[in-house]
């Protein structure tokens, strides 16, 4: 296995605990301590040269003592200088560079060390001594020190042996070795992506696929654990993000069908449809979850833009109704009353028929035409004759009720079916209509109506025979003196293409 991060940190690590380890045990006094023993020898030289020369009589034997000295300076490589001071100041003997090494006024340490020198009438004077710095003064001091030079070697012998162990341990404990290569390069092969991961969410294995999408490889993602990986929350108003797999680890439950998105470097926002199963030990423990993951980006992409074309064609088809609604509202429609004309006025007839004929048995039809309108158009001009058939038309759509169907029949005759109303009924409002009308003037100009009622109540055959009952009724109104409201009886008088035509 493959793991330089894991067993780099590992080692690194081990390297810490071992260094601090030493550390611990010079601090504690288990390690001997150069510069203490390095002092202890330097007291042991300085109290054996004050003895020797003690015991020698130093005004007589100067020569004698600046002999020993010198020997014992040249025995001992740590001993820089020495010299011999009376308590007046002056130096006796010295060593060479002893009087640029030891100036006025220097104070005792390990380097500078004094030795009183004394006689049968108390103090005579001091041998002086120069040594050499003790370990650890100093960057060469540091250096060269022995417990600095260990904690050097353990690091550097520790990081280079202890990574060689860690990484053949951890290649003996990879959880992917126990799984046969060809089992690992099927799963490589496979579009869709594949992870193992252990109860603690822990990645043990993924195939190529899952990997390339986060721009890694399958032996980088070991170790990650599943919920680190970069997943978006599309709907954080909704709560936390849901993970397919933690039910499965929690309650042993197969999760197929999650939608989860996944945010890469390179590849953008992928849409993943998630399925996880649990994997059980032999006690029937849940131990890991084996997730594949689906990438439907695409899918998702081409679905986005199929329900926009659907939205597109959706309007498109209501544009076309509402345009369709618009052209058969022209088609039925009269332009100068906005009333239903010939062609509307036959398709409501026919249906409002045979619903009478289901229903109530009700139905009554009301034919109206303006007396002498021929004259009004002769006299003042179409213009004003348009004028008047708006006007009837408004008298008209007033005094019916909103279930009633107003027409124009033809240039200045109306139409009227009155749904669930008997001859009667018809006849009455009929002749409120007639009142209203001739109530009315346009430009100063009285107008009146002749109007002729039919009902099924005289069981006309079809919806046409109850409209020329109606036209029937109509041509004796304005036979027998116009502006009055005439109903159909049996038998028909007359037919309605011997009607006057004004």
């Amino acid at each position: 296995m493959n793991v330089p991060q894991h067993t780099i940190r590992i080692t690194l690590g081990l390297v810490t605990l071992t260094l601090g380890l030493l550390m611990l045990g010079q601090f504690a006094g288990l390690l001997p301590d150069q510069r203490l023993s390095e002092l202890k020898a330097r007291q042991q030289f300085c109290e054996t040269l004050a003895v020797q020369v003690s015991i020698l009589p130093i005004d007589s034997s100067l020569k004698v003592v600046d002999a020993l000295v010198r020997s014992l300076v040249a025995r001992y490589p740590e001993v820089l200088s020495a010299g011999l001071r009376r308590n007046s100041g002056d130096l006796l003997l010295e060593t060479a560079e002893h009087s640029r090494l030891w100036t006025e006024g220097t104070v005792m340490s390990p380097e500078r060390v004094t030795v009183p020198i004394y006689s049968n009438s108390g103090r005579w004077g001091a041998l002086e001594v120069s040594f050499t710095p003790l370990p650890g003064t100093g960057l060469g001091g540091v250096l060269s020190n022995p417990f600095v030079r260990l904690l050097g070697f353990m690091a550097l012998a520790g990081a280079i042996l202890y990574y060689l162990l860690i990484r053949r341990a951890l290649k003996h404990l990879d959880p992917s070795a126990v799984i046969p290569a060809r089992v690992r390069a099927a799963l490589d092969v496979l579009a869709e992506g594949v992870v193992l991961a252990d109860d603690e969410e822990n990645i043990v294995l993924s195939n190529r696929s899952f990997a390339t999408k986060l721009d890694t490889t399958p032996a980088e993602m070991l170790g990650k654990t599943l919920r680190s990986l970069p997943w978006l929350n599309p709907t954080p108003e909704a709560g936390a993000l849901h993970y397919a797999w933690h039910a499965t680890l929690k309650e042993g439950r197969v999760m197929t069908g999650v939608p989860m998105y996944l945010d890469t470097n390179t590849h953008g926002t992928r849409t993943l449809m998630v399925n996880s199963a649990p994997i059980a030990d032999e006690a029937g423990r849940v131990c890991g979850t084996i997730v594949t993951f689906d990438d439907v980006t695409q899918l998702e992409e081409k679905n986005a833009e199929l329900e926009g074309m659907l939205r597109m064609l959706k309007d498109s088809q209501d544009k076309i109704h509402r345009q369709n609604k618009e052209l058969q509202s022209l088609a039925v429609k009269d332009s100068l009353t906005g009333c239903l004309n010939r062609r509307g006025l036959f398709e409501s007839l026919n249906a409002a028929f045979d619903r009478a004929q289901r229903n109530s048995g009700k139905l009554s039809c009301v034919m109206c035409d303006i007396d002498h309108f021929k004259d009004i158009n002769d006299t003042y001009g179409h213009a004003v004759g348009d004028k008047v058939i708006g006007m009837v038309a408004d008298v008209l759509r007033t005094g019916a009720r909103e279930t009633d169907v107003i027409a124009r029949y033809g240039g200045e005759e109306f139409c009227l079916m009155l749904p669930d109303l008997s001859l009667q009924q018809g006849s009455e409002l009929a002749e409120r209509l007639r009142r209203a009308l001739a109530a009315r003037d346009t430009d100063g100009i009285k107008v009146t109506a002749s109007f002729g009622v039919s009902s099924m109540e005289i069981e006309p055959a079809d919806a046409d025979s109850l409209l020329k009952q109606a036209d029937a009724a109509l041509y004796r109104a304005k036979r027998s003196g116009r502006n009055r409201v005439v109903n159909h009886t049996f038998p028909t008088d007359h037919s309605p293409e011997e009607r006057d035509a004004g």
